[in-house]
């Protein structure tokens, strides 16, 4: 990712802004092709997300996997050798080039991602959400130009694991609570969630929800928190041992804030989700009557 030839950094760019671009909008075919005619604003916002939320789930296992990849690359290295790319060090030339790749995939995807959420703000994204792209786009380009921080990146694209069920939980909420459809009631029914049948669409949308919300908080954790925390203390004291000496001094300081910022940002959604658990799964009309 050269940044000082300008004209090739944008047609690499272009490129791949162009492929996402054109997968979202086989989404947002489909999309229009098998969802109903919409009946009111709430729906027509609904049928914009859902091509996002698909695109988000097919982003997310591609790199999510370039992620794990990476660490596998690296576990023979030396610590020393973890932050820089030398093909003289264990390295391949393919290797670098598909590390390079998953760079330009996961940058290309967020500015991609950030164009959506600015032209439809704040309906695909809120400020939160726009802040979380830009320190990781930002750590993107400074890595990628300073050809250093693999392993960084390789714990960065990881937390993609816990996407597709944050996009799986918000087609829930859609079908839920706009959408009103009874695919939702049939769905819970088959997986033996109580339901309300006063309301069973509201019921059985709260009953997937609170299921999948345990099942992201718990990959969430993971991924997001455990594995993000660990590798961030790894770069502090790389930083502390010298380790990062051979990285531009202002690209280091950079990464490095942009790396606690984006940290800042895992606990802050974090703190949210587990809030929201300790509350306990949604109870049934029934039960509720029962407990009084």
């Amino acid at each position: 990712m050269d940044v000082t030839d300008v004209v090739d950094f944008f047609i690499k760019l272009g490129k791949l802004f162009l492929c996402w671009a054109a997968l979202h909008q086989i989404f947002r075919v489909v999309a229009h092709r098998c969802i109903p005619r919409p009946r009111n604003a709430a729906e027509v916002d609904v049928k914009l997300s859902i091509p996002k939320h698909f695109l988000g789930i097919a982003h997310a296992v591609v790199l999510s996997i370039y992620g794990t990849w990476i660490f596998a690359c690296l576990a023979p290295f030396e610590r020393e050798d973890m932050y820089f790319l030398r093909r003289n060090r264990g390295l391949t030339p393919g290797q670098i080039d598909c590390l390079e790749l998953a760079n330009w995939l996961f940058f290309s995807y967020l500015v991609h991602d950030l164009a959506l959420m600015f032209l439809h703000y704040p309906k695909l994204g809120g400020a939160d959400m726009i802040a979380h792209h830009l320190v990781f786009a930002g750590a993107s380009v400074l890595g990628g130009a300073s050809q250093t921080m693999m392993l960084p990146l390789g714990w960065l694209l990881m937390g993609e694991f816990s996407t597709p069920l944050l996009a799986i939980r918000k087609l829930i909420q859609s079908a839920t609570y706009e959408v009103k459809s009874t695919r939702v009631v049939d769905l819970a029914r088959r997986l033996g969630c109580p339901i309300d049948a006063s309301n069973a669409v509201f019921s059985a949308g709260r009953q997937l929800e609170y299921r999948i919300g345990i099942a992201f908080v718990v990959v969430f954790t993971l991924v997001r928190v455990i594995i993000y925390t660990f590798g961030f203390i790894a770069l502090v004291f790389a930083w502390r041992d010298g380790i990062l000496m051979q990285v531009p001094p202002f690209t280091r300081r950079a990464f490095l804030v942009l790396a606690a910022a984006g940290l800042l940002i895992n606990y802050h959604w974090w703190a949210i989700m587990i809030s929201k658990v300790l509350r306990g799964p949604p109870q049934t009309v029934d039960k509720a009557e029962k407990d009084h």
